[in-house]
């Protein structure tokens, strides 16, 4: 997978990335010195918006014939890779769930310098029940199993997909929409949350850690997806309802969802553990 970064975005990357490493050791100091729980958990909550603004990345697609692509690679609705051992999963009725997005992990890893492990990550959804399920398959079980047919035939009350109206891919079609390329798009934070967490702090501050927090929010702003792209990795996300801090984890992906909402997939890593991934998404 190609990912390319411009000279711009670099310096942008130097320049935002400097600013957030000095805030957050500015903050850890207030939390250290605060004068009471109250008061250091107001500066850990702005610490932690902080910490979770990163670098974010557009996709490159390119629309394939199926027999032409290799399903275990990253890809848009599908057909997805399954097996006799990872079988396309069932809902209630016994329908085949929705095949939202499928994320060949080890790529991914290295443009954002996280240990993501060797895998394939799918995300289903299951319209009946509105939830998601995501499913993690190791590479090397992949690659030793042959993938199987697959079939999606949408139910017969479904007449909208789960996402706005241009995502407008087809599970059922011979298209596959194969994530070829990333695109580099500078770090990204979500500069109204963090003005919400200060504004708490703020009155007895000084001016110079305003002045820095503002600069930060200027270098760094979010960049949402292009209708045309409608999915971005990692950075952040657009918030409705919830923010980054609320969720506590970094962001892998996210999309529009529905009319007006957004969707997002995020992981956590745990020292000796496989990383956790975590699926939410509201609408307003």
């Amino acid at each position: 997978m190609k990912v390319s970064c411009s000279r711009r975005v670099r310096a942008q990357l130097a320049l935002a990335g400097g600013l957030k490493a000095e805030l957050l050791r500015l903050i850890r100091r207030k939390i250290a010195r605060s004068p009471n729980d109250a008061v250091a958990a107001r500066w850990q909550t702005l610490f932690r918006q902080i910490e979770l603004s990163a670098p974010g990345f557009k996709v490159k697609t390119q629309v394939r014939a199926a027999a032409q692509v290799d399903r275990r690679c990253s890809m848009l609705t599908g057909p997805f890779y399954t097996s006799a051992q990872y079988p396309a999963p069932l809902d209630a009725r016994g329908a085949v769930l929705f095949p939202v997005i499928q994320l060949d992990l080890g790529p991914l890893a290295v443009a954002a310098q996280q240990p993501l492990g060797d895998c394939l990550l799918q995300l289903w959804y299951d319209e009946a029940e509105a939830r998601a399920l995501i499913r993690v398959i190791p590479l090397r079980d992949a690659n030793a199993d042959e993938p199987t047919v697959f079939t999606w035939v949408a139910p017969p009350e479904f007449d909208a997909y789960p996402m706005p109206g241009d995502w407008n891919r087809e599970p059922w079609g011979d298209a596959v929409h194969q994530i070829v390329g990333l695109v580099a798009t500078g770090m990204e934070c979500q500069a109204d949350f963090i003005d919400a967490h200060y504004d708490e702090l703020a009155p007895e501050q000084p001016d110079w850690l305003s002045t820095l927090i503002q600069l930060f929010k200027e270098k760094a702003p979010y960049k949402p997806p292009s209708s045309f792209d409608s999915v971005k990795l990692f950075g952040t996300f657009y918030g409705i309802q919830y923010c980054a801090a609320d969720v506590g984890m970094p962001c892998l992906m996210s999309m529009g969802w529905y009319a007006s909402g957004g969707a997002e997939l995020f992981y956590r890593l745990s020292k000796g553990q496989a990383p956790q991934f975590s699926f939410w998404s509201c609408c307003r």
